[in-house]
C-alpha cells in the first residue's frame, strides 16, 4: 500500500498536482521502505502549496533518518531564504558549516545566502572554493568576486587606515590590478586622507594602461592644484583623442581651474563622440558661463532629446 501511495504522489508531483502529491506522499511516509524519501517530495509538495507549517513538519521527520539531516537542513535553509526568512535561514546554514568539504548545493545556498544578507566576509572565505566547483558560470563568479573585493575596500575605508592595508593585502596581485577594485582602493585612501598616495598610483597606472574607468577617477581624485597628473593626461592627446571619457576628464579639470574655454572645447568633443543628456548639460552650462547663450540653448534643446 505504501508503495502504491507513493507511486501516486510520483505521478502527482510530475503532474504538479500538488495537493494530492503531498497526501499520498505523506501516506506513503507511513509504512513505506524509504520514508525520508517520502517527506521530502511532501515537504516539496507543500511549499509549492506555500503550506510553511506543514512543509516543515515533513522536514523535521525526514531528518530523523541521521543520513537524511545534512539533506533535509539545507532544504529548510533554502526555503527560508527563498521567503527572505534570512536570519533564520543563517541559524540553519551556520549548523551545516559549509567549509571546502561541503557538498555543492550546501555551497550554492552559503553563496546566495552571503549576498543576500551582504556578508562580504563570509563570502570571500568561500570564493576560492566556488570557483574549483563550479557552483556559479565563470562570469557570474567574476561579478560576484569583484563585488565582494570592492565591498571589503569600501567596509574597512569606513574604519580605519590600518583596516585598508590589511584588507589590501589580502588580495592576490591579478584582484588588485582588477580595475573596479583598483579604483575603489584609490577613493579609500582619499576617503583617508592619503590623496598623495591615491595620486600616485593612479599616475603610474594610467601609464601602463589607460582606461576609460582610470580617466574618470582622475577627474574625481585630482584637484586644481595636482600639476603632475596634468602632464601625465597630455601624453594620450593624440592616441585617445576619440575616448569620450578621456575628453570628459580633462574638461573637468578645467573646469577646475576655472579655464572655460578649455572645458567647452572638451565637452564639445564628448558630445560629438557619445552625445548623452548630461554631457549635452554640461556644455551648455560651460557656454552660459562664457556669454554664449545661443549656443547654450541649443545644447540644451540636444539635452531635451535624450534619455541618459
Amino acid at each position: 500500500k505504501a508503495k502504491k501511495q507513493t507511486l501516486l504522489g510520483a505521478l502527482a508531483l510530475a503532474e504538479e498536482d500538488w495537493p494530492a502529491a503531498e497526501k499520498a506522499m505523506a501516506k506513503g511516509a507511513e509504512n513505506g521502505e524509504l520514508p525520508a524519501l517520502n517527506y521530502f517530495a511532501a515537504a516539496r509538495a507543500a511549499q509549492h502549496q506555500q503550506k510553511i507549517a506543514e512543509r516543515d513538519s515533513y522536514l523535521t521527520q525526514a531528518q530523523a533518518e541521521p543520513l537524511a539531516k545534512a539533506a533535509a537542513l539545507t532544504t529548510r535553509t533554502r526555503y527560508l531564504l527563498q521567503q527572505g526568512e534570512l536570519t533564520q535561514a543563517r541559524v540553519l546554514l551556520d549548523e551545516l558549516e559549509p567549509t571546502s568539504k561541503s557538498k555543492n548545493p550546501v555551497l550554492k545556498i552559503a553563496a546566495d545566502l552571503y549576498l543576500a544578507q551582504q556578508d562580504w566576509s563570509a563570502l570571500k572565505l568561500i570564493l576560492p572554493i566556488l570557483a574549483k566547483r563550479h557552483i556559479y558560470p565563470e562570469e557570474k563568479l567574476h561579478t560576484i568576486s569583484v563585488q565582494t573585493n570592492v565591498q571589503l575596500v569600501n567596509k574597512a575605508a569606513e574604519q580605519s587606515s590600518n583596516d585598508l592595508d590589511k584588507c589590501w593585502g589580502w588580495f592576490s596581485k591579478s584582484e588588485k590590478t582588477q580595475t573596479d577594485t583598483f579604483v575603489a582602493y584609490l577613493y579609500a585612501l582619499c576617503k583617508l586622507q592619503r590623496k598623495d598616495e591615491a595620486l600616485k598610483l593612479l599616475s603610474k597606472r594610467l601609464k601602463a594602461e589607460p582606461t576609460a574607468a582610470l580617466f574618470d577617477a582622475v577627474a574625481k581624485i585630482a584637484t586644481a592644484h595636482d600639476q603632475d597628473i596634468r602632464k601625465t593626461l597630455t601624453k594620450f592627446e593624440q592616441t585617445h583623442e576619440n575616448i569620450v571619457n578621456y575628453q570628459e576628464c580633462l574638461a573637468n579639470l578645467a573646469l577646475q581651474t576655472r579655464d572655460f574655454k578649455q572645458a567647452k572645447m572638451h565637452f564639445n568633443h564628448a558630445c560629438h563622440i557619445s552625445p548623452t543628456r548630461a554631457r549635452w548639460l554640461a556644455l551648455a552650462q560651460v557656454q552660459e558661463q562664457l556669454g554664449d547663450n545661443m549656443m547654450a540653448l541649443q545644447s540644451y534643446r540636444n539635452a531635451a532629446h535624450l534619455n541618459d
